[in-house]
């Protein structure tokens, strides 16, 4: 009888022991779960923030790159190095996924003739003074 007694007895404390080992890893595992569930949650939101700054870098260089190919075009030529430029630009801004009209005027500006920056200087003051009759005549 007293057998009976202790071995019921250590069996309790093992089922106990063992209910609470499933608890306490119950606990950890929703514990983890969180932590897991929250750095998730964190990557999106830093994606999230790099996807519009990048957003926004794209359209600053967009807008950079047609500034500065308007005159270039208006000329009708370009220099070497505007060309250096206008590829330092160009290609991480293609490579962030931008494209379009910017993509087709770095085409059309390396089609053009190359001169020297004092040709460029020449032609673009050519450029402002007929602008500058224009303006005055009209």
């Amino acid at each position: 009888d007293t057998y009976e007694k202790t071995n019921k007895s250590r069996y309790d404390e093992h089922e106990t022991a063992i209910s609470e080992l499933h608890i306490q890893q119950q606990r950890d595992y929703q514990a983890l779960k969180k932590a897991v569930n929250e750095i998730s949650d964190s990557m999106k939101k830093l994606i999230t923030k790099q996807d519009v700054i990048s957003a926004i870098n794209v359209g600053m260089v967009h807008n950079m790159i047609i500034d500065f190919t308007n005159p270039i075009i208006e000329r009708n030529a370009v220099t070497y190095e505007e060309l250096a430029t206008l590829d330092s630009l160009y290609i991480p801004y293609s490579k962030l996924g931008g494209n379009g009209e910017c993509k087709r005027r770095y085409e059309d500006v390396n089609k053009l003739t190359k001169i020297t920056k004092e040709r460029a200087i020449k032609k673009d003051k050519e450029l402002e003074t007929k602008r500058y009759k224009i303006l005055q005549e009209a």
